[in-house]
C-alpha cells in the first residue's frame, strides 16, 4: 500500500514538471507563429507594385474609327514611367516624346530634317474611387526642343551652284498643373485621360543664307498660358 501510495506522489510530480515544459513549447509556438505572420506581411509589403508604364493609344483608337487626323507630337509625352510611393497615393512621373525626321528630293536637289523632343518631369497625388475609377492631380515641368534644317542647291545660268539654307530652332520649357481620370480593368491594367494648364515660355531663332550671306528672320520669346482638354488616352500597366 505505501509502494502504491509513493508511485503516485512521483507521478504528480512528473505531471507537474511536464506542465512548464508544455507552456514553454506553446509560447515558442505562438512566437514562431507571430514571426511568421510578420514575414509574410513584410514580404507582401515588398510585393505591391511600385512601377507603371504608360503609353499613348489614341493614335490606334483613332485608325480603328477611322479618324486618321491625329498628330502624336501635340502631346506632352508618348510614353511615361512612373515610381509609385508605398502607400500607393502618390507617384514620381517622367514622360518622353519626340522624333527624328530625314527627306530628300531632286529637282531642286532639296535635304530636309527635324528634330523634336519633349521631356516631363513631375509629381501626383491620387485618390481612389469606387468600381475601379480613380481620381488624380498633380505639378508637370517640360522642356522642349525643336530643330530643322533645309538645304536647296540650284544653278545659275553660269552654272555655279546657288545653296540656301533655312534653320529654325525652338527651345523652352513650361510648368503648371494636372489633374486626370482613370479607370482599373484590374489591380495591373488602367486606362487614363488628363488635362494641362501650363504657362510657358519658348525661344524662336530662325535664320536664312544663301551661299554663305545669312539673314535673320525671326529672334523671338514666346510666353503664354497653354490649356490642353483631354483628348488623348493613355494605357498604363503595373510591374
Amino acid at each position: 500500500m505505501i509502494f502504491v501510495f509513493c508511485l503516485f506522489i512521483n507521478a504528480l510530480e512528473l505531471v507537474a514538471q511536464s506542465n512548464p515544459s508544455i507552456d514553454a513549447v506553446g509560447d515558442g509556438s505562438q512566437k514562431i507563429i507571430s514571426d511568421t505572420a510578420h514575414h509574410q506581411i513584410a514580404s507582401l509589403l515588398k510585393m505591391k507594385t511600385k512601377w507603371e508604364f504608360s503609353t499613348n493609344v489614341t493614335l490606334a483608337l483613332s485608325r480603328f474609327t477611322g479618324n486618321v487626323s491625329r498628330n502624336l507630337n501635340d502631346d506632352p509625352y508618348l510614353i511615361m514611367v512612373r515610381k509609385i510611393d508605398a502607400d500607393q497615393g502618390a507617384a514620381w512621373r517622367l514622360g518622353v516624346n519626340g522624333f527624328r525626321t530625314n527627306s530628300q528630293s531632286n529637282f531642286p536637289d532639296r535635304v530636309s530634317s527635324e528634330n523634336w523632343a519633349s521631356l516631363v518631369i513631375g509629381r501626383e497625388w491620387r485618390t481612389e474611387l469606387q468600381q475601379g475609377a480613380f481620381i488624380y492631380g498633380g505639378i508637370d515641368s517640360r522642356g522642349i526642343f525643336r530643330q530643322s534644317h533645309s538645304e536647296a542647291t540650284q544653278f545659275n545660268d553660269l552654272g555655279q551652284p546657288i545653296i540656301s539654307i533655312t534653320d529654325a530652332k525652338e527651345y523652352g520649357g513650361s510648368v503648371g498643373g494636372i489633374c486626370g481620370f482613370g479607370w482599373r480593368f484590374q489591380d495591373r491594367i488602367a486606362i487614363y485621360t488628363e488635362a494641362l494648364l501650363n504657362a510657358q515660355y519658348t525661344r524662336t531663332d530662325r535664320t536664312f543664307s544663301v551661299n554663305g550671306s545669312i539673314t535673320t528672320l525671326e529672334n523671338k520669346n514666346n510666353l503664354k498660358i497653354v490649356p490642353m482638354v483631354p483628348i488623348a488616352l493613355f494605357l498604363t500597366i503595373k510591374f
